[in-house]
């Protein structure tokens, strides 16, 4: 694909030769011995020969033909690599087959499709042949994290939080720290979930698809410290970045609740519900705190925030 625009070049050159042999033709001269008699007497002779190479227009069309039809024939079997993102990957990876980054392209191609065997191999390939290039890290973190082993989806964040750029900071992946830092909540090391969390929603840029994860998830961790009142603070940031997760308002009624302020749990309920109109886990809270209102002598209701993990 880089070499598209210098590909126009080459055109321009290939059709200027050609018509230049058409119009003008090429000039040049060469030597050749020949016998003559002089007085009966054998004499050799170098004499210079004009030559000019020049085409007729039959020779012309004919040129240009055989190199449409070359051309033709090319683009019409490159056509095939280029029918899908994952044939171009496929085809790439033959020409290129220790190219991290044609690795992770061909790997993304294969995972979203389901072939997560396949793209895991790929994925470790690509670390081994580029260990700079992180997306890979990163995807291999993530499998191993939806299979439940944290330590090895930690091993692959690793390689991302750890390893600094030229300058020294950090490199940029903000699903990476955030994972790190469910990990290690879930691991019990909520000294370094904390910091992680929090260093994920520093870098996650305004707008983007994470915006709020790590506020909403680093609220939650608070809520199993019994902290309320740090993560109302956190899941209000994470409302206003990402107004329409129906987690937010969820988690958002459940620290209300906690802090007793129960008219503004039910209406932060009410907005999850209204954003996520299938059964939520907020629809079960929103049940259990209005038998709870309705019956004052039940049990105080049991009720469930929602951590939320990109895919």
């Amino acid at each position: 694909r880089i070499l598209y625009l210098p590909s126009i070049g080459f055109c321009l050159l290939m059709a200027m030769i050609v018509y230049y042999f058409y119009e003008s033709g090429l000039e040049f001269y060469y030597q050749s011995k020949i016998t003559t008699k002089v007085n009966n007497v054998k004499v050799k002779q170098r004499i210079n020969t004009k030559y000019k190479l020049k085409l007729t227009w039959k020779q012309f069309y004919t040129v240009v033909g055989i190199i449409l039809l070359a051309y033709s024939v090319k683009t019409l079997h490159q056509n095939k690599a280029w029918d899908s993102q994952r044939s171009l990957f496929e085809y790439s990876i033959r020409g290129c087959p220790n190219s991290g980054k044609v690795q992770y392209n061909l790997a993304a191609e294969l995972e979203m499709a389901g072939e997560i065997e396949k793209a895991q191999e790929l994925y470790e390939k690509s670390v081994e042949t580029h260990p700079s290039y992180t997306g890979s890290a990163a995807r291999l973190g993530k499998i191993w994290l939806k299979r439940g082993n944290l330590t090895r989806a930690l091993h692959y964040y690793a390689i991302i939080v750890n390893t600094p750029t030229n300058n020294g900071s950090k490199l940029f992946h903000e699903f990476a720290y955030h994972d790190t830092g469910y990990i290690y909540w879930q691991l019990g090391d909520f000294k370094k979930a904390e910091i992680f969390l929090n260093f994920s929603a520093v870098i996650t840029p305004f707008g983007d698809k994470m915006g709020g994860d790590a506020e909403n998830n680093l609220a939650c961790l608070y809520i199993d410290l019994e902290q309320p009142q740090k993560a109302l603070g956190l899941v209000q940031e994470a409302i206003k970045k990402r107004a329409s997760e129906p987690a937010f308002w969820n988690n958002s009624g459940v620290i209300l609740w906690k802090l007793g302020r129960r008219e503004e749990a039910l209406k932060a309920f009410e907005k999850a519900m209204a954003l996520q109109r299938k059964r939520h886990r907020a629809h079960i809270n929103y049940q259990a705190v209005r038998s709870s209102l309705q019956n004052p002598n039940l049990q105080p209701p049991e009720l469930r925030y929602s951590v939320v993990i990109k895919p």
